[in-house]
């Protein structure tokens, strides 16, 4: 009787540890199985994150390049228009300073357009030391030319109002080119943050 007790208890000790054996290999499977589905979702998920973001970074990219072409556009036709103002060619500074007030009108749109895509302390500081800044720029322009055609007797030109108009353009918009570069260069990885 003690033989086969001890028959019984070996036999049902060895099957309950196989079962065990077999629960807690079949379990651990099942988790590795479950670990790797996960592994690869996280991937998957990375994967489109960061095409996500680099799309994103491509459309800041290309704002900020946009940008930075129509303000140098603006900066040169106002450039070019203060330093001309010695000219008599009254023809030339007509058209000049029509290439001023479209070249503005194109930055603006340009920059509001693009709002979305510049990134905020960007665009913080090109609506305050450039957008505002060159609005004034040019109605100082314009003023002083229409000052000019109504005193064709004045044989100065409107001096100071030139001399503003450029000193705010060197002064306001010039260390703002740096800010755009430095920002579209860091987004397409030139330099690091």
């Amino acid at each position: 009787m003690w033989k086969e007790i001890v028959t019984l208890f070996v036999t049902q000790s060895l099957f309950l540890l196989a079962l065990g054996w077999l629960a807690r290999t079949s379990f651990v499977h099942f988790l590795a199985s479950r670990l790797e589905a996960f592994k690869t979702e996280l991937k998957m998920q990375a994967v489109e994150r960061e095409i996500r973001f680099r799309r994103v970074d491509e459309k800041v990219a290309n704002a900020l390049s946009e940008l930075y072409g129509k303000l140098r556009l603006l900066f040169d036709s106002v450039h070019l228009y203060v330093t001309s103002s010695l000219s008599t060619d009254e023809r030339g500074m007509e058209e000049r300073l029509d290439t001023v007030i479209t070249a503005n009108s194109e930055f603006r749109k340009c920059f509001f357009a693009n709002r979305l895509y510049i990134p905020t302390s960007l665009f913080d500081r090109v609506k305050q030391d450039v957008a505002a800044p060159m609005v004034d720029i040019v109605n100082t322009l314009t003023r002083a030319r229409r000052r000019e055609e109504r005193n064709t007797r004045q044989a100065n030109r409107d001096e100071d109002a030139w001399n503003t108009a450029f000193n705010a353009l060197q002064n306001d918009v010039s260390p703002v080119y740096s800010e755009i570069v430095a920002e579209f260069q860091r987004r397409i990885g030139v330099i690091n943050d």
